[in-house]
Order: C-alpha cells, then structure tokens, then sequence
C-alpha cells in the first residue's frame, strides 16, 4: 500500500496495515493505519512535518541520551538506529512500556526525510492474548546454559549503557535475534514494520 502525502512524500507499507480515521485533533494531513494478530494489536499514525523538526539524523547518541533522561520507571530503551541512502534518511526509536495488569506496549517513534521534505510516523504495538511467552521461552533457555540466574543477574540491561540503572530495562528475549521465532510478537512486528518501509 503507498501513501502520499502532502509534501509529495510518500511511504509504501504491507498490504496487511487498514486505513483508519484520523482524529480531529491530530496534526494535518495524518494519516492513521492498523493491523491486529492473536498475539499483537498495533496501529499507527503518520504526517508531514518540517525537516528540521526531526530527530538527528547523524546522531543517534543524542536520541539515546535523551530518551534516557525521559524514561519512566515502567518503560525501557529497547533501540535507537538511523540509516538511509542519499535519497532518503531514517533514524528511529523503540521504547517499551510495562502495562497494567499484564503485556508490554512497544512504541516505535520514527522520522524519515528526503529531498521533498520529512514524515513522522508513531506505532503502538501491543501485546495481547498469553503475554509473556517470548521472555519465558528465552529465559528458559537461557537458564539452562547458565546465561542467566534464577534471580535473574544478567537477564535484563540496557543495551547502549550497563552502567545505566533503572527498575525496567531491556530483557535478552528481546534482542532482535529472537524475533524470526516470534514473529508475531510485537517489538518482532514493530522491526518488520522497520525493514519492510519503503520511503520516496
């Protein structure tokens, strides 16, 4: 599916992704799409934006220093990328938030630019159904190779910066090394969500 917007941008995106309403009070132009699994609820919003309105492009240690200034106790830095041809430029954010009672909402936050102008584009991606599936396998697994600790020392770290310290941090099951055997997990869809982009 291709969307065009106002700046002559445009993102192409798997057909699996539904239009849906915009609300009133989102910026112009936005455009909202949405995509479910047993496993995952996702959805998200794009629209045009200024370009030097972006995150930095070629400095994606700013983005990782901000975020962990800004982070809550219940949420986590899960990734921070940029890359691009020298048509195109991304760079991107993953962060995850604890929800209440149960699951994980992971919240990609990214900017895309070229030549035309720029694109900011938010996903949600929520886990729901039997949550936790991903981490328990993993941790299994790496309990017993000795990886990891029944009071789980080594299990969690944040992965730009050990010596940062938070009650909520990045778990080992999610790596993007685990992703092919959870792939309808959602921090799995979010990266799909990442590589399948097409900007022009």
């Amino acid at each position: 599916m291709k969307i065009i917007f106002d700046n002559n941008v445009s993102i192409a995106i798997n057909d699996s992704w539904q239009m849906l309403q915009s609300m009133p009070e989102d910026p112009p132009g936005t455009q909202v799409f949405g995509t479910a699994t047993d496993n995952c609820e996702c959805f998200f919003i794009a629209y045009p934006m200024g370009s030097q309105s972006t995150m930095p492009f070629d400095n994606p240690q700013e983005v990782i220093e901000g975020i962990h200034v800004a982070l809550a106790d219940d949420q986590a830095l899960i990734e921070v990328n940029s890359g691009g041809t020298a048509e195109t430029r991304t760079i991107y954010s993953i962060i995850k938030t604890k929800k209440q009672p149960a699951g994980v909402q992971y919240t990609l936050t990214m900017d895309v630019a070229t030549q035309n102008g720029a694109i900011h584009l938010q996903g949600f991606f929520d886990e729901v159904g039997r949550t936790e599936l991903r981490d328990t396998a993993v941790f299994e697994f790496m309990l017993r190779d000795g990886s990891v600790t029944n009071g789980f020392e080594g299990w969690m770290a944040d992965p730009y910066d050990l010596n940062y310290q938070k009650p909520y941090l990045m778990n080992l099951s999610e790596r993007e090394d685990y992703d092919e055997m959870f792939p309808a997990h959602p921090l799995s869809m979010a990266r799909t969500f990442i590589n399948e982009l097409i900007v022009q």
